[in-house]
């Protein structure tokens, strides 16, 4: 029924670009893995509200959000065309691109919207190979920072830049102590690429090969 419940969503208003749903933990599906979501331009760019709460605990209303997860998203493709709006940005690829793409359907003056009668189960990170040492954090690394130069303001980019390169040093020595500094360093290298404008680098991270290999560093 979640599809049915997105779409009745998309018809009762034809100013709604986006929909998104209530995203389970396939692991516990009574806990919420993702809500909607929100851009807070700290160290981590975004916040989830409601995740790991009791999905019972947040209602199932339906409201304008910030964007919403990429993992369950109703696309009014006609609108979208109508208003100008492409589809999601390749250059991002994974992580972050429905966040991307939610903000110009914004931006073009279409809604985004939260649909939480609409329940999906989700096994997160699969496509990254799971753990915090994972290419998930290179693409993190990468898009958070896209992201920013294309629609920060120069307040927002100076709060964001200065909280994300501000944090690493303490995020490289906390992992350190469980053995995961490598994932700060590939979120590093993520971010030079994106500093430097390099293209993604796709063999490196196993994306040319078959998935579930476990990626290894782009330097």
């Amino acid at each position: 029924g979640a599809l049915a419940s997105m779409c009745q969503v998309a018809d009762e208003a034809t100013d709604v670009g986006v929909v998104g749903a209530r995203i389970l933990d396939s692991s516990d599906p009574q806990r919420v893995s993702m809500a909607w979501g929100e851009i807070s331009w700290q160290q981590s760019l975004v916040r989830l509200p409601g995740a790991g709460k009791p999905s019972s605990t947040i209602p199932p209303a339906t409201r304008d959000v910030e964007w919403v997860s990429g993992a369950a998203i109703l696309l009014c493709a006609d609108r979208l065309a109508k208003a100008g709006v492409d589809f999601f940005d390749e250059n991002f690829f994974a992580y972050h691109e429905e966040v991307d793409l939610c903000v110009r359907v914004a931006e073009a003056g279409l809604r985004v919207c939260w649909c939480g009668a609409a329940e999906v189960e989700h096994a997160g990170e699969a496509s990254s190979g799971g753990g915090y040492v994972s290419r998930k954090q290179y693409f993190v690394g990468r898009n958070m920072l896209l992201f920013a130069r294309r629609h920060g303001t120069v307040a927002q980019r100076a709060k964001f830049l200065s909280m994300f390169f501000g944090s690493l040093p303490f995020q490289w020595l906390r992992r350190s102590l469980t053995g995961e500094a490598a994932g700060v360093g590939l979120k590093w290298a993520g971010a030079l690429d994106a500093l430097r404008d390099r293209p993604l680098p796709r063999a490196s991270l196993g994306l040319d090969r078959q998935a579930g290999n476990a990626a290894r560093s782009p330097r």
